[in-house]
């Protein structure tokens, strides 16, 4: 029969969730030892501050990740490319970029 024609699903949206599922699964993975995870965030807000390159920040969460291969290689599906380096952002930013308090500041 005919193939119905499905509607393209909203891929920053899909990157968003899958996003948010990794950065918990990182903070449930490392539950004994926080400073792990809080590291984690402090790359990502160095590189969304323009303080890290992309490079700079595989390097920093291989060192971090190190002996955990399966972060590791889900962490790379969110990199630029490096023939775009610079114009991509990381879709995480956004999943770990809310801080911990940041929802009680209020207005």
């Amino acid at each position: 029969g005919p193939v119905a024609m499905q509607a393209e699903p909203d891929k920053s949206g899909e990157d968003l969730n899958s996003a948010f599922s990794y950065v918990s699964r990182i903070k449930k993975r490392f539950t004994k030892s926080p400073a792990v995870y809080h590291t984690f965030l402090g790359i990502l807000d160095r590189y969304k501050s323009g303080a890290l390159s992309i490079t700079q920040v595989k390097t920093e969460v291989s060192h971090l990740f190190h002996g955990h291969s399966d972060l590791l290689e889900h962490f790379s599906l969110f990199l630029p490319g490096a023939d775009e380096a610079g114009s991509g952002g990381l879709g995480m930013q956004h999943a770990a970029g809310v801080k911990p308090g940041a929802a009680l500041g209020g207005g």
